[in-house]
């Protein structure tokens, strides 16, 4: 018999169980078990703003804040939560950087978020700007794995 570690489940016996869908840990597999990865992106339309706040003398500028948020379904898991990897870029870069992002400059402010829930990953832009016209894209990558978070709120 060869040496490992197991962890099984409520009710599985750790010196017997072979499906690693009962088994907590296993030295036999990989930490995280891989199951999908992907690409989204999230256009943010700066005509649909929620809030603008105008800034008289000396400034006399307004601030829009946009926020999008797109939900990638993973039904077909089953309910839980998924551990999960998110990446992003704003167009002006070609790195990628993990979620959360949040970069700014003279004139807007940009958070990019990662959220996991039992209907999938949502991705979320919020977005602070002087414009309500026109679009802008956001790129978001991910790879999820099907190990659960397990937490229970």
């Amino acid at each position: 018999m060869t040496n490992k570690i197991v962890v099984a489940k409520e009710g599985y016996n750790a010196l017997t169980e072979t499906n690693p869908n009962n088994l907590y840990f296993s030295s036999d597999y990989n930490t995280l078990k891989y199951y999908k990865s992907g690409s989204q992106t999230v256009t943010v339309n700066f005509a649909d703003f929620y809030y603008s706040e105008y800034w008289g003398f000396p400034f006399d500028i307004t601030w829009y804040y946009h926020k999008k948020e797109v939900t990638v379904s993973m039904s077909e898991l089953g309910g839980f939560i998924p551990v999960f990897l998110a990446y992003a870029k704003f167009t002006a870069s070609s790195d990628y950087c993990m979620c959360p992002l949040q970069f700014a400059d003279a004139g807007y402010s940009t958070f990019l978020q990662a959220y996991s829930s039992e209907n999938g990953i949502r991705l979320t832009v919020n977005l602070i700007n002087q414009s309500n016209i026109g679009t802008q894209d956001y790129y978001f990558n991910y790879k999820v794995f099907m190990n659960g978070t397990y937490l229970d709120f």
